[in-house]
């Protein structure tokens, strides 16, 4: 079973004669109405006086000179959101806007034009001035406008193009003041830097002479020392080559000392080599080869084979004499080796010692020498910071500040109440 069906309640529409019909009744109020209104804008319109608007437009960008001298121009220019609001406040400040009074005498004019020929003060000048005034950015770009609102074109022009001149100067000059403030500051570091260069230049000639430094000396960065490293690294390869020659000259020599005197006699020409020697022993295998040749053929009591005992026997003695010089001739060879390693070795330990001893004494003179270096570093680098800041002062900076439009002409607000 379908549920019951309601009718939906009819609207009440009112039709266009509905409200014709009201209009019937109420023309006599409506008209009236009307009227009133109409006159009273009349009226107003014709009492008040006219009022005119200027706009002068600028290119504010942040501070930077025309041209980079040290430094990329990109540097410090990240975005700033509050940038553009800063300037407005800056434009609106008692700073700009009592130049632009004093500039144009506004307090002369408005005095006699406001308050019964008497001049007004600089703060209700700026004040008036605040009040005509309206500031608008340009959507998407660093430019500004500055609109100003007067009865008297003329006036509105002016004050317009001052306040735009007035923000221009003051930039730039805010702009100098800190660079010379800046370049005040260093020039003072810079003179009390070279005080202490100039006390520490004192410092180095006092030491210098009081330790009898040479000019050779005192042109390098460091103590010069007797030894230089190249050298000591020969000498201390000299040393080395002694030191194995005497420990093989020692060793050769015991083992010689240790042999018999017939191996001894048969070693030597191979370890040491001897002329005389050698040529002994090869007389001596000779005189006996002969000996035993005579022997055989006339017996011992032959005077040849007894004049042959005695040159074998002399031989002998002469072989002997030999053997014992070249021991001795090792022996004082070694020595001579040993002695000129040791007297290296004291050479080389004198010489550190003298350096080191040097470099000891001459410690101060060497401090203070490094120390002057330093303050001198620093002073020329504050030297090249302040000759780099006098040359951007002097750069110029008219892209800080452009005035893109002058106001050249007024245009007049035909209901002055709107703004």
């Amino acid at each position: 079973m379908d549920p019951l069906r309601v009718p939906a309640p009819q609207e009440n529409k009112l039709h266009f004669l509905d409200y014709w019909r009201i209009i019937r009744i109420r023309k006599t109020v409506i008209l009236a109405v009307f009227l009133l209104v109409v006159i009273t804008a009349t009226l107003v319109t014709f009492i008040l006086p006219e009022s005119y608007s200027s706009m002068a437009r600028i290119k504010v960008e942040r501070d930077q000179s025309d041209i980079s001298f040290t430094t990329d121009p990109r540097v410090g220019m990240q975005y700033d959101p509050y940038f553009i609001q800063n300037e407005f406040e800056t434009i609106k400040s008692e700073r700009v806007l009592t130049n632009v009074v004093a500039n144009l005498n506004l307090n002369e004019d408005w005095g006699k034009k406001y308050n019964g020929g008497q001049p007004l003060k600089t703060h209700e000048s700026v004040a008036r001035l605040k009040s005509m005034m309206d500031l608008q950015p340009v959507r998407n770009t660093s430019f500004l406008d500055i609109k100003v609102y007067s009865e008297k074109p003329e006036e509105a022009a002016g004050l317009a193009n001052a306040v735009a001149t007035a923000y221009r100067e003051y930039r730039l000059e805010t702009r100098q003041q800190l660079s010379r403030g800046g370049i005040k500051a260093l020039e003072a570091r810079w003179n009390e830097q070279e005080q202490k260069v100039h006390a520490a230049q004192t410092n180095v000639d006092r030491l210098r002479e009081e330790y009898n430094i040479s000019d050779v000396m005192a042109s390098s960065d460091t103590p010069t020392v007797m030894m230089s490293a190249e050298t000591l690294r020969k000498l201390e390869g000299m040393r080395i080559e002694l030191e194995a020659t005497v420990m093989q000259q020692e060793t050769l020599l015991e083992n010689l000392k240790g042999m018999s005197r017939d191996k001894l006699i048969y070693t030597l020409p191979t370890a040491t080599p001897d002329t005389l020697l050698n040529s002994l022993l090869e007389q001596k295998n000779y005189a006996e080869q002969a000996l035993l040749v005579k022997q055989k053929d006339f017996g011992e009591q032959n005077p040849e084979v007894m004049k042959l005992h005695g040159q074998v026997d002399d031989l002998k003695i002469k072989i002997n004499n030999q053997v014992d010089g070249i021991l001795l001739g090792l022996d004082s060879r070694v020595s001579a080796v040993r002695q000129q390693l040791n007297k290296l070795k004291n050479e080389v330990e004198k010489a550190k010692t003298n350096d080191i001893a040097t470099a000891r004494q001459t410690q101060p003179y060497w401090e203070a020498k490094r120390k002057l270096e330093d303050l001198q570093r620093f002073s020329q680098v504050l030297q090249m910071k302040i000759a780099s800041e006098n040359i951007e002062v002097s750069l110029p900076k008219t892209t800080m500040v452009e005035i893109m439009e002058t106001p050249c002409r007024a245009f007049v607000l035909l209901n002055p109440t709107s703004r």
